[in-house]
C-alpha cells in the first residue's frame, strides 16, 4: 500500500475545489489501495493564517477532513527533530514538517510547491 501526504494547499483544494486537481492526484484519490494522509501540521498551519485573517477556511474543517475519509498523521518528537537535518532550501516550517513526516514515513508528498524538488523525497505535482 503505497503512503502519500497532502500539502495543505492541495488538502483545501481537495476539499473545495477537487476539479482543479490535476490527473496523476485525482489518479491517487481514485486509488482505493492508497492510504491518503494529511499532516497535523496543516491544521496548525491553517489555523494560524486564518486567524491572522489571511486564510478563509470553513470553520469546520477538522469535522470535514474526518468526513474526508483522509487519515491524520501526528506530529512526533522525532519529526520535529528531523526538520534540524534537512538542507535549508527554504525555511517556511510548516512545509519543513510536511518534508519531515514524509521522509520518517516513507512517504510520496502531493504538492504544487517547486522547491520540494530539491529534497529528493518523492513527489506527485498538482
Amino acid at each position: 500500500m503505497t503512503g502519500y501526504l497532502l500539502d495543505t494547499s492541495v488538502l483545501l483544494r481537495f476539499l473545495s475545489d477537487f476539479d482543479s486537481l490535476n490527473d496523476p492526484t485525482k489518479a491517487v484519490f481514485a486509488d482505493n489501495d492508497a492510504r491518503i494522509m494529511v499532516s497535523a501540521a496543516s491544521f496548525f498551519e491553517i489555523a494560524v493564517k486564518k486567524a491572522m485573517k489571511k486564510a478563509k477556511t470553513p470553520d469546520n474543517l477538522p469535522e470535514m477532513v474526518a468526513k474526508s475519509g483522509l487519515e491524520v498523521l501526528d506530529l512526533t518528537p522525532e519529526v520535529t527533530w528531523k526538520t534540524l537535518r534537512l538542507p535549508y532550501h527554504h525555511t517556511d516550517p510548516y512545509d519543513r514538517l510536511l518534508l519531515a513526516q514524509a521522509a520518517i514515513n516513507g512517504l510520496t508528498i502531493i504538492t504544487s510547491t517547486p522547491y520540494f524538488d530539491a529534497y529528493g523525497i518523492p513527489i506527485i505535482k498538482t
